[in-house]
């Protein structure tokens, strides 16, 4: 199924057939997630939006971390669950649906801590479409672990900094999150005056290993 905003940016982002981890950010080219409010809206250029809401229409679950709830708000797929990534108090009053979320532990250490946890709900909630929606630091994590097998990323500009150079824009990206030109290939790249737009895809076949 395609979306029909998804050809504001990309001609498409449907979902595909297998499961699929996909993450979706928003940064300026400092590698910052929030601006001068605190938040991404400052950043925004309405068009990731689109593409935001694009790539949430049919998602299963979002994960996302607990600083991103407390400081964007609570943001669910239309059918299905939130899984937040906290270790920390969530403003559970304000959210419409806490029968949706489910909290796991952000453990950067063991290693594999992140992988199980995930694993864990995706096999519990039956989870097919699997979408991040967090800061860099959760994202990095996730890279580092190796189970996202492809990254959307809206880079805009950095504070005090005029227009954007296509020329840096693949590595501001891959600085910010950890993709190294071995793991994650850059697949597609939309840029214009005020924003930029990348997908990276995972290399190679091998699913994602939250999918057991």
């Amino acid at each position: 199924m395609r979306s029909v905003e998804s050809s504001v940016v990309f001609p498409d982002v449907s979902w595909p057939q297998q499961r699929w981890f996909r993450s979706n950010i928003l940064l300026d080219t400092a590698g910052q997630s929030a601006g001068a409010d605190g938040t991404s809206q400052s950043l925004t250029r309405g068009r990731d939006r689109l593409l935001l809401r694009s790539l949430r229409a049919d998602a299963h679950a979002i994960v996302t971390g607990g600083e991103t709830v407390r400081r964007e708000g609570w943001h669910f797929p239309p059918h299905g669950f939130l899984f937040v990534a906290s270790n920390g108090d969530l403003p559970m009053a304000e959210c419409a649906h806490p029968e949706r979320v489910k909290v796991f532990s952000f453990e950067p250490d063991p290693p594999n801590a992140l992988t199980d946890a995930l694993s864990t709900l995706v096999t519990e909630f039956q989870v097919r479409r699997l979408l991040c929606e967090s800061g860099p630091l959760l994202l990095r994590a996730l890279v580092d672990a190796d189970l996202l097998d492809e990254a959307f990323v809206s880079l805009v500009p950095a504070r005090d900094v005029q227009g954007l150079d296509p020329h840096h824009l693949e590595n501001a990206a891959r600085e910010a999150l950890g993709m190294t030109p071995a793991r994650y290939v850059l697949h597609e790249q939309v840029t214009e005056p005020d924003i930029a737009f990348l997908r990276f895809a995972r290399v190679g076949t091998k699913p994602s290993s939250v999918f057991r």
